[in-house]
C-alpha cells in the first residue's frame, strides 16, 4: 500500500480527475495489483492515530499471537484494539487469520508512508 498526502481536498480531487481523464483516453495503464490510499492531512491524522500507528509498528516488527495478546502488549482494552484493527482492515492495511477461536492480526504487505523532510 502506498499512501499519498495532498494538501487539501481540491488537490486530491484534481489528482483523481487527472488520472480519471488518463484512464478514459487509455494513457493510464491498468494497475489492479497496486494499492494506493489518497488522503488529506486531516484524514491522515484521523486514520493514523498514535495508537493505531503503534499497533501497525508492533504488528510489522513482532510476531503477534492474538488480538488479546496485542492488547495486553500495548496496555489497552481488547475492545479498543479490536476496533482500531477493524478500522485499519477497512483500508486494507491489516488482515486477520483465524486459528480455531483465536484471531491473529497482521499487516497486509508493505505500507509506504509519506515522510516530509
Amino acid at each position: 500500500m502506498k499512501i499519498y498526502l495532498f494538501p487539501d481536498e481540491k488537490a486530491l480531487i484534481d489528482h483523481v480527475g487527472e488520472n480519471w481523464n488518463a484512464a478514459q483516453d487509455g494513457s493510464l495503464f491498468e494497475r489492479r495489483d497496486r494499492k494506493e490510499l489518497l488522503l488529506t492531512p486531516p484524514d491522515f491524522a484521523a486514520l493514523f492515530t498514535p495508537e493505531r500507528l503503534k499497533l501497525l509498528l508492533i504488528l510489522k516488527r513482532e510476531r503477534t499471537t492474538s488480538i488479546s495478546a496485542l492488547a495486553k502488549r500495548v496496555g489497552r482494552r481488547f475492545e479498543a484494539v479490536h476496533r482500531d484493527l477493524k478500522r485499519l482492515a477497512g483500508y486494507d492495511l491489516v488482515t486477520f487469520a483465524k486459528k480455531g477461536r483465536v484471531v491473529i492480526p497482521s499487516v497486509n504487505g508493505e505500507i509506504q508512508m509519506p515522510v516530509i523532510a
